[in-house]
């Protein structure tokens, strides 16, 4: 059975390659610290926090964050996953 890559992790392995194809740029470690809202609302960017500044990405059509896991947070790992 084929599976679909939206709604499985097998594509996240596949993401550098598509990145080298297109003029896209990953940021790991630079957490949200502040979305950014226009006068109706709409989050129209967020501001992360780099090793050494700050960085504001304006954004024309959508804004995707991405939530790490809790495998490093041991009280978070015995209350989700005892076993």
């Amino acid at each position: 059975m084929a599976r679909n890559p939206r709604t499985t992790l097998t594509s996240w392995p596949f993401l550098p390659q598509q990145r080298k194809s297109k003029v896209r740029k990953f940021f790991y470690s630079t957490p949200a610290v502040q979305l950014v809202k226009d006068e109706s609302g709409a989050i129209t960017g967020v501001i992360g926090k780099s090793e050494n500044d700050y960085i504001k990405f304006s954004a024309t059509k959508a804004v995707i964050l991405a939530a790490g896991d809790y495998q490093n947070n041991e009280s978070m790992v015995e209350r989700y996953s005892p076993d």
